[in-house]
């Protein structure tokens, strides 16, 4: 039996590439922000939070849409998966780090915001 595709809108199609090249300039923003911070301009880890919290958190929470793209076929993922993957990350920016006093001071936080 042949694989069918079903063949995606040209809405649907501009739609995930602005979602993706939005996804993509934020962190690379917060990238950039991460090199400056640290090796620009050689400012202490704790401070990092600071420079990037809000847009990290932005940017990961708004990938929760990732979970409505896969939910809804727009991609060929598991909704399951993606939901466990994005809940994950954003549980450690909203709980873990900027919901607690010390989180935002973490030698963990400048590890988490370069891997993400």
């Amino acid at each position: 039996m042949a694989d069918r595709k079903k063949e995606q809108s040209a809405a649907v199609k501009l739609y995930l590439i602005l979602y993706n090249a939005a996804q993509f300039l934020g962190w690379f923003y917060i990238f950039v922000q991460f090199v400056l911070h640290f090796f620009v301009e050689g400012k202490p880890r704790e401070a990092l939070w600071a420079r990037v919290g809000s847009a990290v958190y932005f940017f990961q929470v708004i990938s929760f849409l990732e979970f409505f793209h896969a939910l809804f076929r727009l991609v060929p993922s598991n909704a399951l998966i993606t939901l466990a993957q994005v809940f994950g990350r954003s549980m450690v920016v909203v709980a873990a780090i900027d919901a607690t006093p010390t989180g935002k001071l973490s030698p963990g936080v400048p590890l988490c915001v370069f891997c993400w």
